[in-house]
């Protein structure tokens, strides 16, 4: 080797163990120097994001230090101002990707795929409450017009603005609508929520704040205006929920509230208490019930879920830490269709069941961290198809959970944060990508797994800051879908170069398989397939497999269950 050329034949992975090979099968890299960029072409066309540094020099015996590098190219992207929990969202316009992100001093960056301005070169397309500051996540709705993108941010100065995002002024600025902003004598903390309450194809807006009202607003003779409000009882930082036909409020005493779309109270839910809650209600059937619950950590630590038709308590779990500002979420670690909540309290990341019991292993401790303020997100980071646990820590560490190993993380993104990340597909090529804000910096990070239709995205799930999950538990009550032993194996087995799987159902209507090795590293995938009541056969080729001991995991589910079952096999060459 030397320090400007190498050579390298007949290896079939370098570093092997690493998530990506860092040179080309079979093929011959012209570069090995200090900065050598991440940039190698992996065998699934992949970019290695291997880089490697502290090359020793050419007359000694080599040494060097490799790490994995996720960036973005063209990011990070430098803030004039400081955020705090601020967190970005992301909308297209014109058909590209925009994201938007409001600093604590309230300037709105606008910010490329490329990682530079999306409107003009310093990326600022709004500059409110410089005096004041701002915690919100912009929100994103049709407010004027049907497919309209208006943008709704708030301030502590009590004020909560409107702005066009089709039409700049001279200055490359926004635009905001007549009759913004609207005003209260109470600071906002909390973000908007944005949805069509009245089926009028336009969106309202739905905000809380310290003077202890739910407000709406809305669009109306080509001005923004004040539609409705209602007494809480409370201050509240928390972001409303909009269901089908309801309004659920969080307030600081702990209580959950439900209103009707004109405001008359529906229930309240007896979770009354003197600490102060902080963080914002989720909706979804966890339990697979049919009826959407609504979860919530009160501000001493208790996790409850409550029914959205009545507010009855339907578990509470007492858990040792208190949050702050941290909100759960939802996701299905082990993919098994039964969704678990995910919470952070100071610096543990805690695990329920449907029922509210803690995980097996958990909790955990999130990255030496203490004073956690952001929400953990849900998103595939490793490509085995099911979703794990993405958390962004107070001393700026993008940290991943999961049953399995996760390559490359922890990612340093700098000193200091509270905010929480954004998951995307910045370039549309369907990887994920994970956009970080901290130090001053927003720094873009894309990882070799494929972006899922069930991730928790963003802080408030959508760009209406809406946190109702679409998807609810499958949770199996019986035997109706099952794959039993009965013709159900892999033959020939040990494999040569091909094996055929067999597996019987009675109800299955697709299935999908992944491999395994024995260190749990995922080796090959399948696409999901169609299959039918009875016996079903699929061709696998083991010829990209080394001769070892491997593991199958076949899913096999209809419209509303499913089925996992292992079978273990041997490659021989």
């Amino acid at each position: 080797f030397e320090l400007d050329f190498y050579d390298v034949y007949d290896l079939e992975k370098a570093f092997y163990g690493s998530y990506q090979d860092l040179f080309y099968e079979g093929g011959v890299n012209d570069r090995f120097t200090p900065k050598t960029s991440p940039n190698t072409k992996a065998n699934n066309k992949g970019n290695s994001h291997v880089y490697i540094y502290d090359v020793s020099r050419s007359d000694t015996v080599m040494s060097f230090s490799v790490l994995y590098d996720y960036r973005v190219k063209g990011f990070p992207f430098d803030l004039k101002t400081a955020s705090d929990v601020n967190s970005p969202n992301i909308i297209k316009i014109s058909g590209n990707n925009v994201i938007f992100f409001q600093t604590m001093a309230g300037e709105i960056y606008a910010i490329g795929e490329d990682g530079k301005g999306a409107f003009n070169e310093s990326g600022i397309v709004g500059t409110f409450n410089a005096s004041n500051e701002s915690y919100s996540t912009p929100a994103f709705g049709s407010i004027r017009d049907a497919g309209s993108k208006d943008m709704v941010v708030t301030s502590y100065a009590g004020e909560v603005h409107v702005l066009r995002t089709d039409t700049l002024n001279a200055r490359g600025i926004f635009v905001e609508i007549p009759g913004s902003p609207l005003h209260s004598d109470y600071g906002f903390v909390s973000s908007a929520t944005l949805g069509d309450i009245d089926n009028d194809s336009l969106d309202e807006i739905l905000i809380t704040g310290e003077d202890m009202f739910l407000r709406i607003a809305e669009y109306v003779d080509d001005s923004i205006s004040l539609k409705d409000s209602v007494y809480l009882n409370a201050a509240s930082w928390s972001q409303p929920l909009i269901m089908d036909d309801k309004i659920i409020t969080l307030a600081f005493d702990g209580v959950v509230r439900g209103f009707s779309f004109d405001l008359k109270q529906i229930f309240s839910s007896n979770t009354e208490n003197v600490q102060y809650t902080t963080s914002s209600p989720m909706a979804v059937d966890i339990d697979s019930d049919s009826v959407i619950e609504i979860i919530f950590v009160r501000g001493d630590g208790v996790v409850f879920s409550v029914s959205s038709e009545t507010g009855e308590t339907e578990f509470r779990r007492e858990l040792p830490d208190y949050p702050f500002y941290t909100s759960p979420i939802v996701t299905d670690v082990d993919n098994n269709g039964e969704l678990e909540i995910a919470i952070l309290l100071y610096g543990r990341l805690f695990l329920l069941d449907y029922n509210g019991n803690i995980v097996n292993n958990y909790p955990v401790l999130a990255h030496d961290s203490s004073d956690i303020q952001s929400t953990p997100l849900a998103v595939d980071l490793n490509d085995d198809g099911g979703n794990d646990i993405l958390v962004h820590t107070d001393n700026a560490i993008l940290a991943g959970f999961s049953e399995k190993s996760i390559p490359g993380f922890p990612i340093s993104t700098g000193q200091v944060s509270n905010s929480t990340p954004l998951v995307c597909d910045l370039d549309n090529d369907s990887l994920v990508d994970i956009v970080a804000v901290s130090d001053y910096q927003l720094i873009a990070y894309e990882l070799d797994s494929k972006l899922n239709e069930y991730v928790w995205p963003s802080q408030h799930y959508n760009e209406k800051n809406n946190r109702l999950y679409p998807h609810g538990s499958v949770i199996r009550k019986g035997d109706n879908l099952i794959i039993p032993d009965e013709n159900t194996y892999i033959y020939p087995n040990p494999a040569y170069s091909y094996f055929t799987l067999r597996f019987n159902t009675d109800t299955g209507e697709e299935f999908s398989y992944t491999i395994f090795d024995q260190a749990g590293t995922l080796k090959n995938s399948s696409e999901s397939k169609k299959c039918h009541s009875g016996i079903n056969e699929e061709f696998v080729s083991v010829e990209p497999l080394a001769p070892g001991f491997y593991i199958l995991r076949l899913l096999v589910e209809n419209d509303t269950e499913k089925r996992v079952k292992m079978f273990y096999f041997t490659v021989r060459k």
